[in-house]
C-alpha cells in the first residue's frame, strides 16, 4: 500500500512543485519512487502516460509506435557538467531509449524560471549523449517564456499542466486499486489550483480547496 499523499507531503515537507513531481512519479513507476537518477522501467500505465505525453508534446510524427516501451524511467537525472567550474544539471525526469533521450522539466511556480537552465539542460544533454536524438519538454503553470535555441536533430515542446491533467486522468483515473485514486486526486487538486492558490495555502497537503478560493483577498 502506498503513502497517503497528505502522509507524504508533511513527512517530507515537500514544496508544491516537488510534490506533484512525487505523486505523478508513483504513478508513472507503480509505487515508491526510485532514489534520484535511478533508471526503471515504468509500469504499464506509466509507458501509456509516456506514450500520451510523447504524442501531447511533439505530434503524431514525434509518437513512439504503440508497441516501443522505453529503457528507462529516471527521476531527477543527472546531467554531467562539461566543466570543472560549472555545476550538473538535474532535469526532473528523463525517457530514455537506444537512441533517443527525452528530458523533462517540471515547473508549478513561474518564480522558479531560470533562463539559462533549458539551454543549459540541451546543451549537457547532448554531450552525456552525442549519438542520440535529444528533445527536450518544459511544462509549467501559466507561463510564458521563449523558447531556448536548438541543435541539430533537437526539438522543444512547452506544456501546461492543464493539458496533461487530462493525460493522468485517462491513464489512471478508472484505476481501481484504493491507493491510485488519492494520487490522482492530490495532481487533479494541485494542478487545478495553480495560478488559484499560492503554495503556502496548500501546504500540509491540503488538497481540499479550489476555485471557489479566487475571490478570496
Amino acid at each position: 500500500m502506498w503513502e497517503s499523499p497528505q502522509g507524504l507531503w508533511r513527512r517530507l515537507k515537500l514544496g508544491r512543485e516537488e510534490f506533484l513531481q512525487r505523486v505523478l512519479t508513483t504513478l508513472i513507476v507503480g509505487g515508491e519512487p526510485p532514489p534520484w537518477n535511478t533508471a526503471r522501467r515504468p509500469s504499464e500505465q506509466g509507458v501509456r502516460f509516456i506514450h500520451l505525453l510523447d504524442a501531447l508534446a511533439y505530434g503524431e510524427a514525434g509518437q513512439i509506435p504503440a508497441t516501443s516501451s522505453p529503457d528507462a524511467f529516471v527521476d531527477e537525472y543527472l546531467l554531467p557538467k562539461v566543466e570543472e567550474s560549472a555545476v550538473n544539471g538535474w532535469p526532473d525526469w528523463a525517457v530514455l531509449w537506444p537512441d533517443r533521450v527525452w528530458v523533462i522539466e517540471l515547473k508549478s511556480e513561474a518564480g522558479s524560471h531560470r533562463a539559462d537552465q533549458l539551454p543549459y539542460y540541451l546543451r549537457l544533454a547532448a554531450a552525456a549523449h552525442p549519438s542520440c536524438r535529444v528533445d527536450l519538454t518544459y511544462i509549467t503553470g501559466p507561463l510564458l517564456k521563449p523558447a531556448p535555441d536548438l541543435g541539430d536533430g533537437q526539438r522543444y515542446s512547452h506544456l501546461q499542466w492543464a493539458q496533461v491533467l487530462p493525460l493522468v486522468e485517462d491513464v489512471w483515473g478508472n484505476d481501481g486499486r484504493p491507493e491510485v485514486g488519492p494520487y490522482v486526486g492530490a495532481a487533479r487538486a494541485v494542478i487545478e489550483n495553480l495560478g488559484v492558490l499560492r503554495p503556502s495555502e496548500q501546504a500540509g497537503g491540503d488538497h481540499g480547496r479550489h476555485a471557489d478560493r479566487r475571490s478570496a483577498g
